[in-house]
This record gives C-alpha cells, structure tokens and sequence, in this order.
C-alpha cells in the first residue's frame, strides 16, 4: 500500500510540474497585444517607405522633364543666348522698360 501511494504521489507531482512546463511557456497576453502593435506598426513604416520612394523617383522624373523644357526653350530660334549676368540684366531692363505701352 506504501509503495501505491509513493507512485501516486510521483504522477501527481509529475503531472504539476508538467502543468508548470506548459503554463510556463505561454506568453502573457500583453506580450502578445505588443507584438501584434509592433507588426501593424512595421507594416505601416513599410508601405511609408514605399509611398517616399515612390515620391523621390516622381520628383527624379519631374526635374529631368523640367530639365529637357528649358534645353528645347534654350534652342528657341531667334533669341539670343544670355551668357552672363549682364546680359541677363539687360534682358530684364528690356522686359521692365515695356510696361505695356
């Protein structure tokens, strides 16, 4: 009878510490809300970096265009180069002269 409650007690004792072991190594629930607030998070940074890259190649496309309009105005016929500042100043003196009239 002695060695049958022994064993008894071994199972029961084994059985708590298995029950330890799983409970153990569950997390916690807010460790779970955090993780799942870090992934929705991350999620977001990436489809941020995707909208700014996105961005910079619209603007990359954009200063090439802009550059290519004022090489095909440069090659205007019949108006002169402006090749330093005081050609430019005159240019403008020209343009303010003409107010309309």
């Amino acid at each position: 009878m002695e060695k049958i409650k022994t064993w008894i007690i071994r199972i029961l004792l084994a059985l708590v510490a298995l029950l330890a072991v799983i409970l153990k190594g569950r997390k916690p629930e807010w460790v779970k809300e955090k993780e799942k607030e870090v992934e929705q998070k991350d999620e977001l940074i990436k489809k941020e970096k995707i909208q700014a890259k996105q961005a910079e190649n619209y603007y990359k496309e954009m200063i090439k265009k802009h550059d290519e309009e004022i090489e095909q105005a440069g090659k205007t016929p019949g108006i002169p180069d402006i090749n330093n500042p005081n050609d430019a100043a005159n240019y403008i003196d020209d343009i303010l002269s003409n107010d309309g009239s």
